[in-house]
């Protein structure tokens, strides 16, 4: 069943392809048609499905989106959800800034940090969480280490090995060694 947002009730959309398509093909291709139209599918419950129009400030997520913590779980399909991307290295906000930047979200989209979870909140479309979490992968790094290490020098000395490493690495005056 399809329950219907008013501000869709009198939208026309047409829907064309150049092959016959199985039902599962057919819906997924209806559920893509209907994001590029501003519109979107949002599961209300085993058997029912909302379409939400976007188009007018109005945000799937105020319709009850299904939430994800596990890639494994997420659905097969184009539709609208939220999932929730844990960082054990960056911080949250600073993920959500970096993510926000390399995949906008849709009008219907959001990126937002929970920094008290370590984590990053996005709604989106599955395919372009899917993405954000192969990107989460590549930017959750550890931090470089910087490692200071005296040696003891003999029988050289220090300003003279200090010049050459600093001809060697050409530091041209970049860092002063001593």
């Amino acid at each position: 069943r399809i329950i219907r947002d008013a501000s869709v009730l009198g939208a026309t959309m047409n829907i064309e392809t150049s092959h016959p398509l199985t039902r599962q093909e057919a819906a997924r291709f209806i559920e893509k048609s209907l994001l590029l139209n501003g519109m979107a599918l949002v599961p209300s419950g085993p058997d029912d499905l909302k379409i939400v129009s976007f188009g007018g400030g109005r945000q799937p997520v105020s319709e009850g989106l299904p939430i994800f913590v596990s890639p494994e779980d997420l659905p097969e399909s184009d539709e609208v959800v939220t999932y929730i991307l844990p960082f054990d290295h960056l911080a949250p906000e600073e993920a959500a800034r970096v993510l926000a930047a390399i995949v906008p979200p849709h009008p219907y989209g959001n990126v937002t940090a929970l920094p008290q979870g370590g984590a990053v909140v996005v709604t989106e479309n599955v395919a372009v969480i899917r993405k954000i979490i192969e990107l989460g992968k590549h930017i959750d790094v550890p931090p470089s280490e910087t490692a200071r290490e005296a040696i003891q020098l003999y029988r050289a000395d220090a300003t003279e090995v200090a010049e050459a490493l600093v001809r060697i690495l050409e530091l041209d005056g970049q860092q002063q060694a001593g």
